[in-house]
């Protein structure tokens, strides 16, 4: 198959857009299922890519001041770092779990249909505390 050469290399899907400023550095998590990329203006957006023909936006996070230089994830997948320009390097729990437990936290009631589409994009709606 020509895919599996890679000598070879295949387009899969369309690429991915959405960031502002320039991408500096991208990674994927261990599994293969998520990419991270940092972008100039301190964000870090990530992609699910559990069908690389289709990705889905999945988290646009914030919190460096200046440009994010290098991502990467740790060995088990749970913990995302990013290194920025501002000296300071931001850890995230990756796991779904984790994040879910946040927006739980951090709202205080549950997300209407419309705030889920703004923040959790592409997935289907459902209560998530």
């Amino acid at each position: 198959m020509e895919r599996d050469r890679p000598g070879h290399p295949a387009l899969v899907g369309t690429p991915l857009t959405g960031p502002t400023g320039y991408v500096w550095a991208v990674a994927f998590s261990p599994d293969g299922s998520t990419l991270a990329a940092g972008v100039t203006d301190g964000s870090v957006w990530l992609w699910n890519l559990a069908d690389p023909a289709h990705p889905v936006l999945t988290a646009t996070l914030t919190g460096p001041q200046g440009h994010v230089f290098s991502v990467a994830f740790s060995p088990s997948g749970r913990t995302l770092a990013a290194a920025s320009s501002d000296g300071t390097v931001h850890l995230w729990d990756a796991s779904p779990a984790a994040a879910m437990a946040d927006v739980c936290a951090d709202a205080g009631q549950q997300l209407t249909r419309q705030e889920w589409e703004t923040y959790v994009p592409g997935l289907p709606y459902r209560a998530p505390c």
